[in-house]
């Protein structure tokens, strides 16, 4: 009777933390497969299984260690005949000796079918792929041109970009940018040069004569790097162009903003403080009890708050912040909170150190008190 030879086994997980001795063989359960140890190496080294299906990167093959069929997915032709071979790859007919001579790409010509062009020549080849010459020859019916290049040079009315007829017979038509004229109401059959002014076509002027309206401005090109108020980008205000320009520093006499300003550098401001402007004026009666009410927190703003406000970025937007909490500062000193549009509170923290200031000397008063 044969011996029955047992081997430890475990699952993959098990495995993980399991190092063995030099030459132990274990079996992966989870894997169906054997492992290999060295006393060293956890988890050993796992054996490929005989179809080859927990293998994985580039394997060396030979007649000696593979059977059967290699797949295509697997570097293979996924089949043992030629004919099935192609097949499996896509080949088709492509490949075989009765189209194509292998030996020197000569013989029958490839079809467009099969990826050719159908012929042995160029100009047999643009005819039976259908194509146009270059010289328009044997073309009829109208034709849409479309200009690339550096047509804006041409000379002759031999190009369509500088004649004026769409057969370039003939001699060109000049657009005059400044002029005022009316062309003539002969047609344009080439016959004689035209000119036409931007007023005839019904357009203004480059320094926007003729021009009436509200006009879009849309700006391109280097127009940072202008220097006078023509232009949208050195523009102060708003009426006089639909662009101001980032790179450039503003002085305006109010600005009102109906949402965020974030700004990466200093923000420098006052504020009217001046005695002769305010009356009425008296102390912060319990500012230390409500300083040490309001307190100070650290929170976590919602994900709803981050979404509103574009996602987190590391600056201005953090997931990890502090502060007061408006409906704390409400309760004890409402003249620092205000509601927003959609029902919010928002608080001013510039003038809050005005309370703090006051809790600050009520509270050396109370010290003193003691003395």
């Amino acid at each position: 009777m044969s011996k029955q030879v047992k081997m430890r086994r475990g699952t993959e997980a098990e495995h993980a933390s399991f190092t063995g001795v030099v030459g132990e063989v274990t079996v992966d359960t989870t894997n169906e497969a054997l492992r290999v140890h060295d006393g060293a190496t956890v988890g050993g080294r796992a054996m490929a299984r005989a179809d080859g299906t927990n293998a994985s990167g580039a394997w060396p093959i030979s007649v000696n260690n593979v059977s059967g069929v290699v797949a295509v997915a697997n570097g293979g032709t996924g089949s043992t005949t030629e004919v099935n071979a192609r097949t499996a790859l896509g080949l088709g007919s492509l490949a075989t000796a009765s189209s194509i001579n292998n030996a020197n790409w000569s013989g029958a010509v490839l079809a467009i079918s099969n990826g050719g062009s159908g012929a042995s020549t160029a100009s047999g080849a643009l005819a039976a792929i259908g194509g146009t010459p270059l010289t328009g020859g044997g073309v009829s019916g109208t034709w849409n041109i479309n200009v690339v290049g550096n047509a804006g040079t041409a000379t002759t009315a031999t190009t369509a970009t500088t004649a004026s007829t769409a057969n370039a017979t003939a001699a060109a038509v000049t657009f005059n940018n400044s002029g005022s004229g009316v062309a003539s109401g002969t047609a344009f059959n080439g016959s004689t040069a035209r000119t036409i002014s931007y007023n005839t076509v019904g357009a203004p002027s480059v320094t926007g004569a003729n021009a009436s309206g509200t006009w879009g401005i849309s700006i391109s090109g280097n127009a940072a790097t202008a220097t006078t108020a023509t232009t949208a980008t050195t523009a102060t205000t708003a009426t006089t162009a639909n662009a101001l320009n980032t790179a450039n520093s503003y002085t305006v006499a109010g600005l009102a903003v109906n949402g965020a300003i974030t700004a990466t550098g200093n923000v420098t401001a006052f504020f009217s403080s001046d005695a002769r402007l305010k009356e009425n004026v008296a102390p912060i009666a319990g500012a230390l009890d409500k300083a040490c009410a309001i307190g100070g927190k650290t929170f976590d703003w919602t994900d709803a708050y981050i979404a509103a406000h574009g996602g987190t970025d590391g600056y201005f937007v953090r997931k990890s912040d502090f502060g007061v909490i408006a409906q704390d500062v409400q309760s004890v000193f409402p003249l620092a909170v205000r509601e927003r549009e959609d029902g919010t509170l928002a608080v001013d923290y510039e003038k809050l150190c005005a309370l703090a200031f006051q809790a600050i000397k009520e509270l050396r008063d109370k010290v003193e008190a003691l003395s």
